[in-house]
């Protein structure tokens, strides 16, 4: 099992950093390798939404993503499959007055004994590339408007 844990202070309020981390529409902008986002099924804008994203990060897979939290503006969490991993995502928020605070946790579970053996390395690349991904959502954010 692969765990982190990310802090990050957003300079816009809460409810919009909420919104946007909640937007499919948008993760192009903060997380990289994304070629689509597709919604399986009815959408309701809650908890049961689900997703099917398309990467090209390292190599073309398939990720489906379910919202399973939902707590707006302060809280909400996904779990995710796809071939060799799966896991949980969560995002807290903490208004902070003047900025947010955000935390992403998570905890992947490698599948199958070659994701297994190679999950140190996985694990290390995943961590490094989210402290970029909340770079990237800091800058963006912090751009509109």
């Amino acid at each position: 099992m692969i765990k982190e844990s990310h802090k990050i202070s957003i300079d816009k309020d809460i409810s919009t950093i909420f919104d946007f981390i909640n937007d499919d529409s948008k993760l192009h902008t903060w997380v990289n390798g994304i070629v689509s986002i597709e919604p399986i099924g009815t959408h309701t804008g809650g908890i049961g939404d689900s997703v099917l994203i398309k990467v090209n990060i390292p190599n073309d897979a398939e990720i489906t993503s379910t919202l399973i939290e939902y707590e707006k503006p302060t809280r909400m969490s996904i779990k995710y499959s796809s071939n060799g991993m799966n896991g949980k995502m969560s995002y807290d928020l903490e208004d902070l007055g003047n900025s947010t605070e955000l935390k992403v946790m998570a905890q992947h579970n490698a599948q199958g004994i070659f994701m297994k053996i190679l999950s140190p390395i996985i694990g290390f690349v995943i961590k490094k590339e989210r402290k970029k991904e909340l770079i990237r959502l800091k800058k963006v954010i912090e751009a509109l408007d």
